[in-house]
């Protein structure tokens, strides 16, 4: 009888040392929740809170303005700014697709080479498209306005329909910043910045995952309320969360955004495709992109920029050097709305997230560049690994 005894009293101390605090057990049921150590407690604390307050882009004078916002999503959905007058920014940027679209790669007035990204959560970030080759949101929302192979405009084409708009008067869109300078471009840039402010506002909603975080930290910490209801992450969602936490892939895929913003190679190839008779065709990625951001005249030190200090503001632009490293590097997306923007990578090579998953499983490491960082090595997961994987991932 005694021996039965104590064999209850341990497995119910079993029991209590697998929940973070004693407190969880009356948050959290223990047959729905699994163990997470000290340290990966400390990970997750990191992924948030969400959703971050949006901060005012200071380049940008629309920025935040309620009227300039109203104004910046009717020209998002105006076909009449595009050199043809069919398409839009609408147009490849679906809002039921977390504002990006389903295919591999766009498609403006011709066929293009990268995969369409959402245009969730940018507020605030540093660098912007694939290659990082814009520093501000109003200077990548103008390129694919401008050009040939996308929407195929003419600052004269924006000019004229902006003066349409009788709020741009109000908003003072119709002036051209002081620049010394008779045509529409200083226009045009208005027009773009009118649409970033819009963006700006493109916040995704709490997702599962974000309530279970909240739920953890609030179990393990005192001095938080406690949860009433149990874990909003299937049990598959919470291994796969802490298969992501113990590869260390918060390294690339960090703080709230689950993105450092920066750029890695990751061994997806960088050739285009064969085009008739025409010789083998790369994209370089950042190291493009950055050449394109040297010779860029709407960076954040232009005087296009609205920043009273642009030196200050533009800072990161003046001082980021092009290394030969950065061949083949892309910007680490954010892990969130996952569900909604398939195809990935910035080619759209990889249809399904298990695709995904699996590259990182087995990652040939020879297809990294020879002067790139050695931050990745393959995670040789398991089947069920691969399937929590991407059930924690579904989850974001």
């Amino acid at each position: 009888m005694m021996r039965i005894c104590f064999a209850a009293l341990a497995l119910l101390t079993l029991m209590f040392l697998t929940l973070p605090t004693a407190r969880t057990q009356s948050a959290l049921s223990p047959a729905k929740l699994e163990a997470f150590t000290a340290d990966e407690l400390a990970q997750l604390a990191g992924l948030g809170p969400w959703p971050e307050p949006i901060v005012r882009d200071p380049s940008n004078r629309f920025s935040g303005q309620p009227a300039a916002i109203a104004l910046g999503e009717k020209l998002f959905n105006a076909p009449e700014l595009s050199g043809p007058g069919t398409m839009s920014c609408a147009s490849c940027h679906n809002k039921t697709l977390a504002f990006a679209e389903a295919r591999p790669t766009g498609f403006g007035v011709k066929p293009l080479s990268r995969n369409t990204p959402s245009l969730m959560n940018l507020a605030g970030a540093r660098w912007f498209g694939w290659d990082g080759g814009a520093d501000s949101l109003w200077a990548a929302t103008l390129r694919p306005l401008l050009d040939a192979d996308e929407m195929a405009s003419t600052p004269a084409i924006i000019a004229r329909y902006l003066k349409q708009q009788p709020e741009a008067q109000l908003l003072g869109a119709l002036d051209r910043s002081g620049l010394s300078t008779a045509d529409d471009l200083p226009l045009a840039v208005n027009a773009a910045k009118l649409i970033a402010a819009y963006v700006e506002t493109l916040r995704s909603p709490p997702s599962a995952f974000d309530r279970f975080r909240d739920q953890m930290l609030s179990a393990s910490d005192a001095r938080r309320p406690v949860p009433e209801t149990g874990p909003s992450l299937s049990m598959s969602a919470q291994r796969g969360l802490k298969v992501f936490l113990s590869n260390q892939c918060t390294a690339c895929h960090n703080g709230p955004r689950l993105s450092n913003g920066e750029f890695h190679d990751i061994g997806i190839g960088f050739f285009l495709p064969r085009v008739a008779d025409q010789p083998p065709r790369v994209d370089p990625g950042r190291h493009a992109g950055l050449q394109r951001l040297a010779q860029d005249p709407f960076t954040r030190l232009s005087n296009f920029s609205d920043a009273p200090d642009r030196q200050r503001d533009g800072l990161a632009t003046r001082t980021v050097t092009r290394e030969h490293r950065n061949f083949g590097e892309w910007k680490t997306p954010s892990l969130r709305n996952l569900r909604l923007t398939a195809p990935y990578m910035h080619n759209g090579t990889k249809a399904t997230l298990r695709d995904v998953v699996r590259h990182y499983s087995r990652f040939d490491e020879e297809r990294v560049h020879a002067d790139g960082e050695a931050i990745l090595k393959p995670l040789y997961l398991s089947n069920q690994q691969i399937d929590d994987l991407v059930a924690f991932l579904e989850s974001l």
